[in-house]
């Protein structure tokens, strides 16, 4: 039964999956009128999508109610697509499938579903899809839609919002790339001509009118606006515009870019009225990019663009009716309004002219970090042309190449301090382009940068020159330019405070600096008067200190020895407590995680590391004369992310961002002393992968990758002392002091790579071999334990370590210089703390935790914890050898007198020998050294204690009469075989003692048995 049941419960959701609505008019779709329906059709409002349905529209003019367009409320329960076919008869008439007039409010799209339009209008244009020509109507359109036109299709609009309201709570995506524009609306003082426009607006539009990040809004079309508002919100990274808008009468169109989104817009202004005005409105934030060009028709037309932490690559062309390059600056209100502040950057890609800039940085950005690494600054940018795709190259600087930006006012918002213009020009006299006094042939001007030309200039701004590569004249440093009359700005009026100042450039592997002079100078104003302004000449160009890539690439290469850094370790660290252990095989697991720190110096930069590594280790345990041995072998990896710091304690945007893998694979010889001392030696290979990506502008696009071979190698000596200080009533529990040293030292293989700056300069480097040495000395504290059936130890430590060799020497060289950056010593106090847990004989944990501190490179915190299970068959038991013994037991002192003993027959020497054995004189008798062999040949043993111990029997005559008996015999005379008496009578009737018979040799062989 329950086999039938869930066979017809999977038919039932297989034949709901595969069931659909295919539908020719908008009542098909209601539920009512399927499978049959009714005389009269039935289209409810709101209309349920409860099927995914396809609705296959021919559009013939505008159409009817529920057949070719609807105009009520939907919920879609399920994905509704449409395909539209257009077919109109009329050159006026639209091609709706969706209309809402008249209704004064405003409908909508809800529920879980999709609706997706696939437009295709190959002969007769689509035009006001859905159309909005109510004042109180409109549509909330809450769920996804995909709206896409053919190759070839003709559009006109998609969305005729003509008073009305729509707003776009969720996913829009309109894609009318391979569609043909058509939609026109010139007339002779300009106008629209072959636009494709997704909006055709009088009304208000709002494109993610929450600014949701969770929305994703991809447009690729065209915008009209006659007089509605439009927003359009992206706020996230996938969210993009590419299209034209046209800003036409009293509008106002927004666009509000976030979280790396990207427009790419042609901007018009049109002239329709002279009392038009139109507005348009740029937000940009959070890295987001636009490109614009825009064109300004319209002498009242108001364009306010505001940067935050953003890019803007923008041109301004203007009508013949303007003149924005008259000297003093722009004199025309009809000019764009640009506020850059955060990190937002203005390339300039030609000549331009605004009415308005305030620019502006935290007096603390203004730093030499951030000059040399193009970054975390307000700036307006000359070096790039075509919106930033293409670095300029110039050979000889003149009036028609140079960028001249010409600004009505430059000032600071308030509380900040000034912005950064960044020009491009040429340091070769051959390049440059004199202008002489008609007059009296006087120099005026070398042409040999861009120029900035204002009416009003407030506050204290940097500019940065960046010379061409191609052309850099090194003669020239260090030299004077003034008499040059090199002139990078002019302020059109009367001297005053404000200055522009000359900032640190970064030009391949140094700094150079390019020092202005602020000086008079005389012009006619647009009336023919004589006027005094200002203006500022280049005076010299020196070259500073190593730039800001060759420090970055210092850090980036001294990462490998930041890894040898956390390849360091001790026994203790490695492998725990390895006293105490019974059996012959261990496997141990461990695993460490830390961050390790490096500061800034002249010449590398400031670096955060977090490094992890897992080890996998076995090995064998014996004992040997003095000692137990430890030999073994382990596997490890280990994972490093690096992380470049650009300025002081900038940890939010990276200059570098590393990931590095290590294989390592080691051999161990650790011995312990009976003592408590303790030897230790490692060697160990392992291969590190690297990659790196450079987030600094200075060396963008630039991802280097290589492997690097290592060798490493440790030896550490220590000793446990036992402290006379009593805890407790049991003697396990003690203090202890254990001294320790080491020494590791290691070589890294070198590396070549090939840089390309932002200058598309090729800047090579070289990392030299390497080979580090750490030298350490440490003393710990600790406690030994043993409670309830555990023992282990507490401890806490303390070690000073000096590094060898920082990392390898880096060679780098540009188009005009090579520099060589060695490494110095890295010193460090380091301190621990840690514990050792024995829970039985099989099992043992260890952890440790430690800081460094005062070095250039130290570990801000690391974590280490490991397990043992030990294994395998117990240890067997060491026969017991007798210690040494100083002296031979004084005999004298006990009396003479003859011992009972039972009777010897034959002489038996063994019972003899027995006889004399006399009593131990050690409970625990010390240790004996025995340096010959007993019975062995004649030779003498120098050891005059063993040679008192020493029996060498020796019968000199065959004896005639009964044994004598003498106390502390010096020797025994014994026959070579058996003597019998002349009567054998026994001393006692009843003892009956077996007669037994041994010669010399077999005693001899026996001791010499013992003896092995």
């Amino acid at each position: 039964m329950n086999r039938f049941l869930r066979i017809g419960f999977f038919s039932a959701l297989l034949a709901q999956n595969l069931y659909s609505v295919n539908a020719n008019w908008w009542w098909e779709l209601d539920e009512d009128n399927n499978p049959i329906p009714p005389a009269g059709p039935i289209l409810r409002d709101p209309l349920t999508i409860y099927e995914d349905s396809t609705l296959n529209v021919i559009a013939n003019g505008d159409g009817n109610l529920g057949n070719q367009f609807f105009s009520g409320n939907i919920i879609f329960n399920h994905n509704l697509v449409i395909n539209l076919l257009t077919q109109r008869s009329g050159t006026n008439e639209t091609t709706t499938i969706y209309r809402r007039d008249n209704h004064f409010n405003i409908a909508n799209f809800d529920g879980i579903g999709t609706l997706t339009l696939n437009i295709d209008s190959p002969n007769v244009f689509a035009k006001s899809i859905f159309n909005f020509d109510g004042g109180q109507d409109g549509l909330n359109l809450n769920v996804k839609t995909n709206i896409r036109a053919t190759e070839g299709s003709q559009i006109f609009s998609v969305f005729r919002v003509g008073g009305s309201t729509l707003n776009i709570t969720n996913d829009f995506i309109v894609d009318l790339s391979k569609a043909t524009g058509v939609f026109s609306n010139a007339n002779p003082a300009g106008g629209i001509t072959n636009a494709k426009t997704i909006f055709d607006a009088a009304g208000t539009i709002n494109v993610n009118a929450a600014n949701s990040t969770a929305v994703l809004i991809q447009m690729n079309g065209d915008i009209a606006n006659f007089g509605g508002i439009t927003t359009i919100n992206l706020a996230n990274g996938n969210s993009f515009f590419k299209g034209r808008v046209e800003a036409v009468s009293t509008s106002a169109t927004n666009f509000n870019l976030s979280n790396a989104s990207l427009a790419e817009i042609q901007l018009t202004a049109h002239n329709r009225n002279n009392n038009d005005v139109p507005n348009f409105t740029l937000n940009l934030n959070s890295g987001s990019i636009a490109k614009i060009d825009t064109k300004i028709n319209s002498a009242a037309s108001r364009l306010n663009y505001n940067i935050n932490n953003a890019s803007l690559y923008a041109d301004f062309t203007y009508d013949n009716a303007q003149n924005p390059n008259t000297p003093g600056g722009v004199n025309n209100p009809a000019q764009a309004l640009l506020n850059i502040t955060n990190s937002g950057t203005w390339y300039v890609g030609k000549d331009n002219a605004v009415e308005n800039l305030m620019i502006g940085n935290p007096s603390e950005n203004l730093t030499k970090d951030n000059f040399e690494n193009l970054t975390n600054l307000a700036s307006v940018d000359f070096r790039f042309a075509n919106k930033g795709t293409t670095l300029r190259a110039i050979e000889r600087m003149n009036e028609d190449n140079r960028f001249t930006l010409n600004i009505g006012s430059i000032g600071s918002p308030v509380g900040l301090s000034g912005g950064v213009f960044r020009l491009y020009g040429i340091l070769n006299a051959n390049g440059w382009n004199a202008v002489n006094d008609i007059n009296t042939g006087d120099l005026i001007e070398n042409i040999a940068t861009d120029q900035v030309h204002t009416s009003q200039l407030n506050g204290t701004h940097h500019i940065q020159l960046f010379w061409d590569k191609n052309s850099f004249d090194k003669s020239l440093l260090n030299t004077d330019l003034e008499p040059r009359k090199i002139i990078v700005a002019k302020e059109f009026a009367t001297p005053r405070n404000s200055n522009f100042v000359g900032a640190v450039t970064p030009i391949g592997v140094y700094n150079y600096i390019t020092n202005l002079k602020k000086e008079n100078f005389t012009y006619t104003d647009n009336n023919g008067a004589l006027q005094t302004g200002s203006q500022w000449i280049v005076t010299d160009v020196q070259r500073a200190d190593n730039s800001y890539m060759s420090r970055l690439l210092d850090s980036l290469f001294q990462t490998q020895f930041r890894i040898y850094k956390t390849q360091i370790d001790t026994l203790n660290l490695r492998m725990g407590e390895l006293r105490k252990l019974n059996r012959v095989h261990g496997v141990w697991l461990r695993s460490k995680y830390g961050r390790l720190g490096s500061k800034e110096t002249n010449q590398t930069l400031a670096s955060w590391d977090e490094f992890a590594s897992v080890w996998l280790g076995y090995d064998q345990n014996f004992y040997v004369l003095g000692g137990k041995n430890f030999l073994g072998l382990s596997f490890d990896v280990n994972f490093f992310n690096s992380n470049g710091i650009p300025d002081q304690d900038d940890f939010t945007n990276p200059s570098y961002i590393g990931q590095s893998q290590s294989y390592g694979l080691s051999i161990y010889d650790t011995f312990f002393f009976d003592n408590g001392f303790y030897i230790d030696a490692l060697a160990k290979y392992y291969l590190t992968k690297n990659k790196f990506i450079i987030n600094s502008e200075v060396l963008s696009r630039n991802t280097p990758k290589f492997f690097s071979h290592n060798f490493y190698a440790s030896f550490e000596v220590g000793k446990r002392f036992k402290l006379p200080v009593k805890l407790s009533t049991s003697a396990k529990d003690y203090l202890y002091l254990k001294p320790d040293a080491g020494m590791s030292f290691a070589f890294s293989s070198g590396q070549d790579w090939s840089f390309m700056d932002w200058s598309n300069q090729r800047v090579n480097a070289r990392l030299d071999f390497n080979s580090p040495v750490n030298m350490r000395t440490g003393l710990t504290f600790g406690w030994t334990w043993n409670s309830r059936g555990y023992e282990g130890d507490l401890y806490a430590g303390t070690s000073f370590e000096y590094d060898f060799n920082s990392g390898g020497d880096l060679r780098l060289e540009d188009f005009l210089d090579r520099v060589t950056l060695a490494h110095r010593g890295n010193f460090n106090w380091r301190i621990n703390a840690g514990t050792n847990v024995i829970l039985n004989e099989y099992w043992r944990l260890y952890f440790d935790v430690d800081t460094a501190f005062f070095g250039i490179i130290n570990s801000t915190f690391t974590l280490n914890a490991g397990v043992r299970i030990n294994f395998g068959r117990l240890h067997p038991q060491m026969p017991y050898i007798p210690p040494y013994m100083d002296e031979l037991e004084d005999l004298n002192k006990y009396p003479a007198y003859r011992r009972t003993i039972p009777q010897v027959q034959n002489y038996e020497t063994e019972g003899i020998l027995d006889n004399y054995r006399g009593n131990k004189k050690y409970t625990i008798p010390p240790k004996i050294i025995i340096k010959q062999k007993p019975f062995e040949g004649t030779q003498k043993s120098q050891d005059k204690q063993i040679e008192q111990l020493k029996i060498e029997p020796k019968v000199e005559q065959k004896p005639q009469g009964a044994p004598e008996f003498i106390d502390n015999p010096g020797q025994i005379n014994a026959p070579s075989q058996n003597y019998k008496r002349d009567t054998n009578m026994p001393m006692y009737n009843n003892l009956n003692i077996e007669q037994r018979s041994r010669s010399m040799d077999n005693i001899k062989e026996t001791y010499n048995r013992g003896y092995r």
